[in-house]
């Protein structure tokens, strides 16, 4: 008979997890003991928050979820800094750690490595974070935790399991379950989206990182408008700097901010434009905008009186892949257009240059 920590190693072999980074200790035996199966590689870093910055890496890479394995108390407080990464890039990252009983009054008890509420310390950097009551939780959660990372915004989680939870046998059988799709637009908003985008002169596309899997798809839709591409930080690669339609991925710079305003219409594709993006909190932005992402709450943040926003909560390959298909045939004059209104703006990035800078280029 297996015990829950080995059962939840099998569970996660199920969901496609090959590989777990972490360092075992005295409270994460049962799921080192779960490795011992083979299914699962082990990667040992030399501290905790390491392992969480390489699960982080393995799944921007991957596209799979990061998996970790950590002690309670340090090993969890240790992993705050990738937690924290990992949440603001929207990046899937699982975290799976013992804890100590909870003692209903919130005391510290004196227990090796314990913290009076664990699960509040990943909270504020995690789409999820639960201390399980029962060992028939976890499959539901687990479950959850992999709904989280294929069809929504994608996001750490991180899952508690007491120590009686984790050292009891059990012969329950569990199994995966196949995560749901993410939302896709319906006909009508993809033709609200259409109609805009042929009656604008001017439009702009905002890449971000939800776009990193779907490079092909954003770069014909950018052929298909045609127009400007701009990337965030977090999308570079998607669109190559070679590309003739591309102004960078310098949202900061000047004459990149300054192309966004003279736009009569921005299309955000898999990003959330926050501050870090931009720098540049007066920055104003067109007043007709379509935002394309898997987060409902985007529309709220950016929600502003004289703005004409159309939102559509829908992966963004699916949905520029959709439109490529809508979208008329370009003709010759405006994808020229289009190129000659990008090179004319990256020209202007020299003009934008400290004499420090400079020495640089």
């Amino acid at each position: 008979m297996q015990t829950v920590g080995e059962k939840l190693v099998d569970l996660l072999s199920d969901y496609g997890v090959d590989l777990v980074f972490g360092i075992p200790g005295t409270h994460s035996i049962e799921l080192y003991r779960g490795l011992g199966s083979g299914k699962i590689q082990h990667i040992s870093p030399r501290h905790e928050q390491g392992g969480g910055f390489m699960a982080d890496g393995y799944a921007r890479v991957s596209g799979k979820p990061g998996v970790c394995f950590v002690i309670t108390g340090p090993g969890v407080t240790n992993l705050i800094t990738p937690l924290g990464e990992a949440y603001m890039d929207s990046v899937p990252m699982l975290v799976i750690s013992p804890v100590n009983e909870p003692d209903p009054d919130q005391y510290n008890q004196g227990r090796l490595h314990e913290i009076t509420n664990q699960s509040a310390v990943t909270k504020p950097l995690t789409a999820l974070s639960v201390t399980v009551s029962s060992a028939d939780e976890l499959p539901e959660l687990m479950a959850r935790a992999f709904e989280i990372f294929a069809s929504e915004r994608p996001g750490p989680v991180h899952i508690s399991i007491p120590l009686s939870i984790i050292r009891q046998p059990l012969e329950a059988n569990w199994q995966a379950r196949v995560p749901s799709a993410p939302p896709q637009a319906n006909e009508s908003q993809i033709a609200s989206v259409v109609e805009q985008i042929q009656q604008a002169r001017n439009p702009v596309l905002i890449v971000g990182g939800g776009c990193s899997r779907d490079a092909a798809a954003i770069q014909k839709l950018g052929q298909s408008i045609p127009c400007p591409i701009l990337t965030t930080v977090a999308a570079r690669g998607v669109v190559p700097a070679s590309h003739p339609l591309s102004v960078g991925a310098q949202l900061r710079a000047p004459y990149v901010q300054e192309l966004l305003q003279q736009s009569d219409l921005a299309i955000f594709i898999g990003t959330e434009f926050a501050q870090t993006d931009h720098w540049n909190d007066d920055l104003e932005l067109p007043r007709n905008q379509i935002w394309v992402n898997l987060n409902p709450d985007v529309g709220k943040r950016i929600a502003k009186d004289d703005a004409n926003i159309t939102l559509l909560v829908a992966d963004a390959g699916d949905t520029a892949r959709r439109l490529c298909e809508q979208l008329p045939v370009v003709s010759k004059e405006s994808f020229e257009a289009a190129k000659s209104c990008c090179a004319a703006a990256a020209a202007n990035h020299d003009r934008d240059l400290s004499a420090t800078e400079r020495q640089h280029l």
